[in-house]
């Protein structure tokens, strides 16, 4: 199964956020997520909310690019059935705020180039193409693909990294 991710810089995915930034909107968010497509008076009706406030953030969500739409005909008229566009949302600064000092050497390692790992579950790791592997397996983390790694996530233990000394 292919997730899909969607990366925001705060500066310029100002709407996204503002699109988060509401309980209600998350709340819809996540049940889109869990249950998948779902018209305006079926959202309002799980979240006990009346029907204009989800359609007022039903609007907000569709302006952020966090939900799509589509209208279908209905038994009377037509009605709007919305669809999670995202499973994660992850919010990243692109600038470095502190500049490096001219005495540090910068080494760039990738994610998954570690050494050597002990993890406990649950656990995972993620490249921008979807999971590494299997979720919760320790295991996992020996897997070649690992070099694709771009999140790695566990509850407990650590990933070693051995850089060169280039001073």
């Amino acid at each position: 199964m292919s997730r899909n991710f969607l990366v925001v810089d705060p500066e310029e995915g100002i709407e996204v956020l503002k699109g988060l930034a509401s309980p209600i909107r998350v709340k819809i968010l996540k049940l889109l997520h869990v249950q998948g497509a779902m018209n305006g008076n079926d959202i309002a009706e799980k979240l006990d909310l009346p029907q204009s406030t989800v359609s007022t953030n039903i609007q907000i969500l569709e302006g952020a690019g966090l939900i799509r739409t589509e209208t279908q005909k209905a038994r009377k008229g037509n009605q709007k059935i919305c669809h999670s566009m995202f499973d994660e949302v992850l919010v990243m600064f692109k600038e470095d705020i502190n500049p490096l000092s001219s005495n540090t050497i910068e080494v760039a390692m990738p994610l998954g180039l570690y050494t050597s790992c002990e993890v406990s579950a649950p656990c995972g790791l993620c490249s921008v193409d979807g999971i590494i592997g299997l979720l919760d397996v320790p295991d996992t983390f020996l897997d070649p693909d690992r070099m694709k790694t771009g999140l790695i996530w566990f509850t407990r233990g650590y990933v070693e990294y051995q850089f060169p000394n280039n001073a």
